[in-house]
């Protein structure tokens, strides 16, 4: 098969867990790629550079809207009650059009106080003020988390 264009897209998922049971799901909802991370893995294909692979998973509070290619970091990034950055250790490769077109990475933070959720970002470090953020998804409704939830949250990024 020949394609005329290609394209990245990618799209983040939170799901709460209470009681063993859903109560809330985002569905997934599509991202805005950043500057920094099209350059990140623009660099790691031309064997210019070698950033850290996009694994962890950010959550933040801002509901702020992604229309800005030039950030580098959520809006408000949450670090306490559970929701610090969590990584992926081994992301997964699904086939959505082709074999093995889609990455898919997925964490579970165990949450410890009651927070709001607005936004997930997709970065190749932890810490909030170290490496790349490849995008970031603003929710469009609050994911409200209570201590003794479990947010699992997905990030997938398909090539197409």
């Amino acid at each position: 098969m020949v394609y005329e264009k290609g394209k990245a897209w990618g799209r983040s998922r939170l799901e709460v867990v209470r009681d063993g049971e859903i109560v809330q799901d985002t569905g997934f909802v599509d991202n805005l790629f950043v500057a920094e991370g099209m350059s990140s893995c623009a660099a790691k294909m031309s064997g210019q550079a070698t950033p850290n692979p996009f694994d962890w998973i950010a959550v933040g509070s801002s509901a702020t809207p992604a229309a800005n290619v030039g950030d580098t970091d959520l809006s408000v990034e949450l670090t306490a009650n559970g929701l610090a950055r969590a990584q992926d250790g081994t992301p997964t490769v699904e086939t959505v059009t082709e074999t093995n077109d889609t990455m898919s990475i997925n964490v579970s933070f165990s949450v410890t106080g009651t927070e709001s959720v607005n936004e997930i970002g997709l970065c190749n470090a932890t810490g909030t003020s170290g490496g790349d953020m490849m995008g970031r998804t603003v929710l469009g409704a609050t994911v409200s988390l209570l201590s003794g939830d479990t947010l699992n949250a997905t990030y997938k990024i398909t090539f197409s």
